[in-house]
């Protein structure tokens, strides 16, 4: 049992919408404010840092990047150890030991939207960490591919006389020497 120290009175609260809306899709300066290890369902362990948005009309806004560290799947391991490489490097932190190394240190990275799953709505990731000022690579450009002029026949250049079909579809290419009772192939 804890004591308040006070009467609560939750008439006393504002309530919120009840809602969670997430963030919109694009890329934004944050910085760590916590992190902990969480056990999966499969028995693996999982990072998950609450990040914090800290510039622009959306500063205090947060987002989850949860990675699985350790994992019987090595393919989702893989990735997840991607993602924290990324992180470190992003932060300058270098190797770590500690999550805490990771707090309050500012890095950029690209906020997705995730698909409603599981009962729960839509929510975010985080995508590309990159050291705080780093711009995104500009789209490539795509050339248009210059128009080739199409041949059209002169009205004055004399065509070749027309032969006839041959029986087999060539079209009256080439004519080989015609020899008696030669089959045509």
């Amino acid at each position: 049992m804890a004591h308040l120290g006070t009467t609560f009175d939750p008439a006393a609260v504002q309530s919120d919408s009840g809602g969670f809306e997430p963030l919109p899709a694009g890329t934004y300066d944050l910085h760590v404010i916590d992190s902990e290890m969480k056990q999966t369902q499969t028995g693996g362990d999982m990072l998950v840092l609450t990040c914090e948005v800290i510039t622009g009309p959306l500063t205090g806004r947060q987002v989850r990047l949860r990675l699985n560290i350790r994992n019987d799947n090595t393919q989702t391991q893989e990735i997840a150890h991607r993602e924290l490489g990324k992180l470190c490097t992003a932060t300058g932190t270098g190797a770590i030991s500690d999550s805490v190394d990771l707090h309050f240190k500012p890095f950029r990275a690209d906020v997705i939207i995730t698909p409603a799953r599981n009962g729960y709505g839509p929510g975010n990731d985080l995508r590309n960490c990159k050291p705080p000022g780093t711009t995104a690579a500009p789209a490539p450009t795509v050339r248009p591919q210059a128009s080739r002029p199409t041949a059209v026949p002169s009205p004055a250049a004399p065509t070749a006389p027309s032969r006839p079909a041959r029986p087999w579809g060539n079209g009256g290419g080439t004519q080989a020497r015609a020899v008696e009772n030669d089959p045509p192939f």
